[in-house]
C-alpha cells in the first residue's frame, strides 16, 4: 500500500464512509494521525499532500464524516528528528489536551505495526487492518474497517455490561 501523493492518486476503501459514520454515531470521536514523509523524502511536495487531505476532507464532509483534526507528520528520519512522527503517542497527548479525551475509552485503528505501538504507548485500545487472523501487538485483528465497527460495537456493550 502506497500513499496518495497526488489528489488523483487517493481513493477510499469500499466502506469506509459507512463505517466511519457508524464509529462516529457510537459518540467517538474521529481523528486522522498519519505519518507522511513523501515530501520530505522528496517523492512529492507538500502542496500535492495538502491537495490528497483537502479531497479527503472534502469527500468526508460532503458524505456526513466529521474529523475532530487531522494530524500529520510529514517528517522523516533520514532527513530530521522529531517527536511527532508514530510511534511516539505524541498527537494522542495534544489531542487528549485539545479535546479532553479518555484515551483509556478511546481507539486507535491502523494497518501497521507502528499505529499499534502508537496506540499502546498512549494507553488506548488497538485494532490492526490486516489479512492475518491475529495481530501479535494489536488488541483485536480485523480485516477490514467494517469489522472494526463491530468489534468497537461488541466492547462497548461489553463495558456497558461490566461497567467498566
Amino acid at each position: 500500500f502506497e500513499a496518495p501523493q497526488r489528489p488523483e492518486d487517493f481513493k477510499l476503501y469500499p466502506h469506509t464512509i459507512e463505517s466511519l459514520k457508524k464509529i462516529q454515531s457510537m459518540g467517538y470521536y474521529l481523528f486522522v494521525i498519519t505519518n507522511q514523509p513523501d515530501a520530505a523524502k522528496g517523492k512529492t511536495t507538500m502542496k500535492n499532500l495538502w491537495d490528497v487531505h483537502d479531497k479527503f476532507h472534502e469527500i468526508l464532509i460532503t458524505n456526513g464524516v466529521y474529523f475532530k483534526d487531522y494530524y500529520y507528520c510529514f517528517h522523516h528520519p533520514s532527513v530530521s528528528k522529531c517527536e511527532c512522527r508514530k510511534p511516539s503517542p505524541f498527537f494522542f497527548f495534544f489531542s487528549k489536551k485539545e479535546f479532553n479525551l479518555n484515551l483509556k475509552k478511546s481507539w486507535m485503528i491502523g494497518d501497521r505495526n507502528t499505529d499499534i505501538v502508537c496506540g499502546i504507548n498512549a494507553g488506548t485500545k488497538t485494532i490492526k487492518i490486516t489479512e492475518e487472523k491475529e495481530s501479535n501487538l494489536a488488541d483485536f485483528a480485523a480485516k477490514n474497517l467494517e469489522e472494526t465497527v463491530e468489534i468497537i460495537k461488541f466492547c462497548d456493550k461489553l463495558r456497558k455490561k461490566v461497567k467498566i
